[in-house]
């Protein structure tokens, strides 16, 4: 079984990688099959898809230990104890490509996603980070697509009420020597450790987007997502991750921030008293920023 071995690397064409796909999974065998599938059926000889196992109880290794032998450039490390954050950094840390995208186990591309992104990078002189649209998923509900246009710094600090920002990476690529300008994902935080990224890459780097589907991100009753959510702790997460990235504005920035936000609140405010009148399902998603 694989939770005895360290490594397992399935046939690999010659050549490095271009991009690297990683999957952090823990006990995720209702889901890591057809995460595999969706990154080989991306049919791109260019990118790799390395999975990092916290140490799973369920099936899931049983089934990667399966696919290994079929998928090519599959690769999967078992790192029993390791938790999501630490997990994404040593998937990245054993990665091949220059560009790397993470993809949650639960999570999925559109077609033709990874592709679109090395083309898009060949372009691209200095390190960046490229955006696309995501559409999250909820059951019983009409799904709802995550066009974060504006990624400015100031304007994504502003937060999710008022600016919509990348919440899934299912939508996003970045130059892997980003990690060498703004460091890695924050291993104390396995909840807001990919906002944190953000907006550390977002005051230091070049930002891209395109309005295109790439990303779909599934909410359900289990996922890390819901979970927080149902204990009331998820937007005070949010919350404290903004706040500690506003702290670093210039004092000027942050007056000017500060003063927007009195404004944009006021006029939500507004809107949403009027709207509560109308749908008040409609204004308790707002609040959420969903």
């Amino acid at each position: 079984m694989l939770r005895h071995t360290d490594l397992v690397s399935a046939r690999v064409d010659a050549g490095a990688p271009r991009l690297s796909v990683v999957t952090p999974v823990l006990n995720g065998a209702a889901f890591v099959e057809g995460c595999v599938l969706n990154v080989a059926d991306q049919n791109c000889e260019l990118a790799e898809h390395v999975i990092v196992d916290g140490g799973s109880t369920d099936e899931t290794l049983a089934l990667l230990e399966g696919l290994v032998d079929t998928i090519p450039r599959l690769r999967v490390l078992v790192r029993p104890g390791m938790r999501q954050s630490a997990s994404m950094n040593a998937g990245i840390q054993a990665s091949g490509g220059s560009i790397i995208g993470i993809l949650n186990v639960d999570d999925y591309y559109s077609p033709g996603t990874v592709s679109r992104a090395i083309d898009l990078f060949s372009s691209f002189e200095t390190p960046t980070l490229l955006v696309g649209n995501c559409t999250l998923w909820r059951e019983n509900r009409e799904p709802l697509v995550n066009r974060p246009r504006d990624l400015r710094l100031e304007s994504v600090l502003l937060g999710p009420r008022h600016r919509p920002f990348p919440f899934n990476p299912s939508a996003y690529f970045y130059d892997k020597q980003l990690h060498q300008l703004v460091g890695f994902y924050d291993e104390s935080d396995d909840f807001t450790m990919d906002l944190d990224f953000l907006l550390r890459v977002l005051a230091t780097a070049r930002s891209e987007y395109r309005d295109e589907q790439w990303g779909n991100f599934r909410v359900h009753d289990q996922s890390k997502t819901e979970i927080s959510k149902a204990t009331g702790r998820h937007r005070g997460r949010l919350g404290q991750v903004l706040k500690r990235h506003r702290r670093q504005l210039t004092v000027a920035k942050r007056i000017a921030l500060r003063s927007k936000l009195l404004v944009l609140d006021a006029r939500l405010g507004t809107r949403l008293a009027a709207q509560a009148l109308r749908d008040p399902a409609e204004v308790r998603r707002t609040l959420r920023g969903t």
